[in-house]
């Protein structure tokens, strides 16, 4: 899988997700992200695009690894 992070793309190892929460956890090589996608909702559908399509965009958010 693939995040890309503003003007980079890293490969992930895992994407992790539990229900009820607004973050998302992103593993990569190096370091661990943790994303806050404000709503629940919206982490849900994040978490099933990375598993559809192998690709998700997180420029947008707020994450800290």
């Amino acid at each position: 899988m693939r995040v890309r992070f503003g003007n980079h793309i890293d490969s992930c190892n895992r994407v992790t997700h539990s229900e009820g929460s607004n973050l998302l956890l992103i593993t990569t090589k190096n370091s661990v992200y943790t994303v806050d996608c404000v709503t629940e909702a919206y982490a849900a559908e994040l978490f099933n695009r990375a598993l559809i399509n192998g690709y998700i965009d997180i420029t947008n958010l707020n994450y800290s690894n």
